[in-house]
């Protein structure tokens, strides 16, 4: 397993650093502050999800722009990105707050930032997006290794941090996540049938045997990484697109992972660059798993094989009806609305926010119910068209197509 060279002598590139904040100034003020004392250079793009008290005073020299736009895949800049001055000689060379009209959510935000980069980046193939989350921390040596993690090849899309406990730094809480084909589940380690699972084993039994520097260092092949802190080749950016505009929040980054894979590149956990940073499931809530849910469905149907996914989607809507149609019985109204909704615009291919609004008044429940048969409808025949269609052009197996470049 390679490892990254020293971070004190990384390569000389460029880099734009995009972080999403919506109502946590502190957290994003103490992020500028650790990548203004970071050793390399970065242009850093803040976009300012439309926060309550908008974002500002992060840095002595920063300059701000708005977006007009309520669409995150076609912003409307009111200055262009490029036309703001940069200062070769500092750390931090340009620090830019884009203050978006609504708040877009994770997804949108980073699609703001991801514009603002193409516009800094137009003429600069040889360059880095980092996407880090704004709770997130990075050490000093981070960006210093996941550069260094990249120069080792070129067919690396994507490199990622293990993500440690803030409370324990000497704990990991998250490395090399994998996209199991059958199940549809993100795990920690891959199935026997991952054309990354011989390396995975190699890398464990280490760890097992008491190799302890395994487990802290190099670099380890995986499907999927995290956004809190995730390093993006810009050519590898320009050629496989950006994220999904409708997903809002939760498995925007993964998807674009598998996409990444899909398009033969490959994705790594640089376990030498670490992030301070909570997990995602210690923030759960409905809403968020409404989110989740949704946006899986999306994200099975674009990567998985049609009789699986048929499987797993028929599963989970009759699942989420079920949930529906209890949480209807039981008068609460509001779960109700969350679990029908969440297939109602998975079928829809509805993206973007949720928006909760159960039924008023004493007809509740009979409204509830014609909304929920509604959404039972639309969703059998959205399986059964996609069955249709899977049955008169089957698709190739996706984890042939997955085993792309899958050895570093």
């Amino acid at each position: 397993m390679p490892a990254p060279h020293d971070p004190t002598h990384t390569p000389s590139v460029p880099v734009v650093a995009v972080v999403v904040t919506w109502n946590r100034p502190d957290d994003v003020r103490r992020l500028v502050r650790a990548l203004a004392d970071a050793p390399t250079p970065l242009s850093l793009v803040v976009v300012d999800n439309a926060s309550d008290t908008p974002i500002d005073n992060l840095h002595p020299v920063e300059h701000h722009l708005a977006n007009a736009s309520i669409d995150p895949a076609n912003p409307a800049f009111s200055t262009d990105p490029a036309a703001l001055p940069l200062d070769p000689h500092s750390s931090l060379q340009r620090l830019l707050i884009v203050r978006n009209t609504v708040n877009m959510g994770g997804c949108g935000g980073f699609l703001t930032g991801h514009h603002v980069a193409r516009s800094l980046l137009a003429d600069t193939p040889e360059a880095f997006l980092w996407l880090l989350d704004d709770d997130a921390l990075p050490a000093q040596d981070c960006l210093g290794h996941l550069l260094n993690a990249m120069a080792l090849d070129q067919r690396l899309g994507a490199v990622g941090s293990r993500m440690a406990d803030p409370a324990d730094p000497a704990h990991s809480l998250e490395g090399p996540v994998y996209f199991d084909t059958t199940s549809g589940l993100f795990q920690p380690a891959p199935a026997p049938d991952n054309p990354l699972y011989a390396h995975y084993v190699q890398w464990r039994s280490r760890i097992d045997n008491g190799d302890t520097d395994a487990a802290f260092h190099g670099i380890v092949p995986c499907d999927i990484m995290a956004a809190c802190s995730l390093l993006c080749r810009w050519s590898a950016v320009c050629a496989v697109g950006f994220w999904d505009p409708r997903y809002f929040l939760a498995a925007d980054d993964a998807e674009w992972c598998i996409r990444l894979r899909r398009h033969g590149y490959s994705v790594a956990c640089c376990l030498d660059a670490v992030v301070f940073h909570e997990p995602w499931h210690r923030k759960r809530t409905p809403e968020r798993e409404y989110y989740r849910r949704r946006n899986m469905l999306w994200l099975w149907l674009d990567h998985l094989p049609p009789e699986t996914f048929l499987t797993l989607a028929r599963a989970r809507v009759q699942r989420m009806m079920q949930q529906s149609l209890r949480a209807i019985r039981r008068g609460n109204y509001r779960n109700a609305e969350i679990f029908r909704r969440t297939i109602d615009d998975a079928v829809a291919s509805r993206g973007g926010r949720l928006d909760i609004a159960p039924p008023a008044g004493w007809l509740r429940r009979p409204r509830a119910l014609v909304r929920w048969l509604r959404t039972r409808t639309a969703a059998r025949r959205w399986l059964r068209t996609i069955a249709a269609k899977a049955q008169a052009a089957p698709s190739p197996p996706v984890q042939g197509q997955l085993a792309m470049n899958p050895s570093r």
